[in-house]
């Protein structure tokens, strides 16, 4: 009897599908199970005797089926006979040898493209651009015209000062000072921003994995703290799906905290380690490490492969940690944080009947992935106040890639059959890739922001800067009135003006002089012409 072997995988159907058809179907469904069925055929029972030789057993006589191994001839054709009847109704034999696909797990290729294009797209970021400041600019430029209607002009404070209603009386009038305007100043606000970053690939009805990670920074005049965490997730055959590992680290210094770094770390939902240190009286602290676990998940799983029902374990196991580096001060925080994990598929497998076996064959990496989370906050005063945060992200994530498939085989004396499960089958999800980059400057002359900035950035940093706008202007315009309403002091009180003021008296006196003498004149001269 000829051997030969016939093997159809969901992903040779799916491609076949895919490239066959000018554009995707709208109505492509994932399916739990791909079953590849045949036309039934006729039920034929094997006889007491051996297929080849043709001997014949009695019901009650012992027969070796396997070295080592005896049966009752009536108990290893009824099973015989069972499994034929139940491969006919799939339109398989177990006279026909060799190994045969039964039914693969549908790993639904759209669904993983998907995705794969979801995590493309996400890295692609444009950060938005500023809005029009047009209206902006012109409400500001029309408040800068009324500050500069109101400074007073040379020409009037001349008229004022020449005015006849203006009495001058000897001596001189008390000196005109000048007030000196105090400088306006803004203080920084305080100021925390925070990224996020996820992904998702593959089924948890086949194999899953996910991940998400966050940074976050806060600075203010009285504390500065850094928060990073990462944790990885993943699911296998719809028995299990959950955190395979999680690492966090919280650190933080202020006025009137202690200096402290907190780290967790978390594998399969027990927390396995979670240090704190604290800087004590130098209000300094410096850490740096790498810690690492073995992490192992595994179920039993039942299942059947065509009409052979087999059982086993199924599950994943590997190593995840962390990695981190902090320098911790009064007035400023930076450091990493770097989560990881790797974890391969595996699986053991065997039948529920004597005259079968089973097995695994497993190449599956689940998920490789290595986190890096930083953050940098510092507050400085050296020429002036400056408050400035940094956080980045970056990734190297290697999932689902290679292959997973179980097998059933049924020896029956002279031959072998074998049918095939293909689990899964994937080239994987590969990538290497900065997740973003966040850069925040604040100064007393202007906030900027670098890098994958948000639309709530783009609102706050101008805000700020128009914020910082108005208090210059208000403290040029008044730097302006200052020097004017100097500069009148000077010439009133200067030597110029008391002389004008003087001679202006006397011309008055003389004039009240002149008056007075002719006056008497004219009185004088009317007494003599009346005697």
């Amino acid at each position: 009897m000829n051997r030969f072997k016939f093997t159809v995988t969901a992903l040779t159907l799916a491609a076949a599908m895919i490239a066959g058809s000018s554009e995707a179907r709208a109505d492509f469904e994932c399916k739990d199970i791909v079953y590849n069925k045949r036309d039934p055929i006729a039920f034929k029972p094997f006889p007491l005797q051996h297929p080849k030789t043709g001997q014949k057993y009695l019901p009650n006589e012992e027969i070796e089926v396997a070295p080592g191994k005896k049966m009752l001839a009536s108990q290893f054709f009824d099973q015989i006979n069972d499994l034929e009847q139940k491969l006919n109704a799939w339109g398989y034999t177990l006279r026909e040898s060799g190994a045969f696909t039964l039914q693969d797990l549908d790993e639904c290729l759209a669904l993983l493209q998907k995705q794969k294009e979801a995590i493309e797209k996400d890295l692609d970021k444009n950060p938005p651009k500023p809005w029009d400041l047009e209206a902006r600019k012109k409400a500001l430029e029309a408040k800068w015209q009324r500050y500069r209607d109101k400074i007073p002009t040379y020409d009037e404070l001349a008229h004022k000062a020449n005015s006849d209603a203006v009495k001058v009386n000897l001596p001189n009038p008390p000196p005109f000072t000048t007030p000196v305007p105090q400088a306006a100043r803004v203080q920084p606000k305080d100021v925390m921003k925070r990224r996020t970053w996820n992904f998702e690939e593959g089924s948890k009805k086949t194999f899953w994995v996910a991940g998400e990670a966050s940074v976050g920074i806060k600075g203010s005049r009285e504390i500065t703290a850094a928060d990073a965490y990462g944790k990885f997730f993943a699911g296998f055959l719809g028995l299990w799906d959950g955190e395979v590992a999680s690492a966090s680290a919280l650190a933080q210094s202020g006025k009137d905290i202690d200096t402290s770094l907190k780290l967790e770390v978390r594998l399969v939902g027990q927390t396995i380690w979670s240090p704190k240190f604290e800087g004590g009286q130098t209000k300094f602290l410096h850490h740096n490490d790498r810690k690492s676990w073995g992490v192992d998940k595994g179920l039993e799983w039942r299942f059947a492969i065509g009409p052979v029902p087999c059982k086993g374990r199924v599950g994943f196991r590997g190593e995840a940690g962390v990695g981190y580096g902090f320098d911790i001060a009064p007035t400023a925080v930076g450091g990493f944080a770097g989560p990881f994990a790797k974890a391969d598929a595996y699986a053991q497998v065997g039948v529920d009947i004597g005259i079968a076996g089973a097995g695994v064959e497993a190449d599956l990496v689940l998920i490789d992935d290595q986190l890096t989370l930083k953050g940098d906050a510092s507050f400085e005063f050296v020429d002036q106040p400056k408050l400035e945060l940094d956080l980045s992200a970056s990734n190297k994530l290697s999932a689902l890639s290679g292959k997973f498939s179980a097998y059933a085989y049924i020896d029956y004396l002279i031959d072998e059959w074998r049918g095939n499960w293909t689990i899964w089958s994937w080239e994987g999800f590969n990538k290497t890739w900065d997740i973003f980059h966040f850069k925040y400057v604040w100064t007393p002359t202007g906030v900027r922001a670098d890098g994958d900035v948000t639309a709530e950035d783009v609102m706050e940093i101008q805000a700020q800067n128009q914020e910082l706008r108005l208090v210059e202007m208000e403290n040029k315009s008044n730097a302006r009135l200052h020097e004017v309403m100097k500069a009148a002091a000077e010439d009133m009180n200067g030597p110029k003006a008391t002389q004008v003021l003087t001679e202006r008296a006397r011309v008055a006196s003389l004039a009240q002089g002149i008056d007075g003498n002719i006056t008497t004149y004219l009185q004088e001269l009317r007494k003599w012409i009346t005697s």
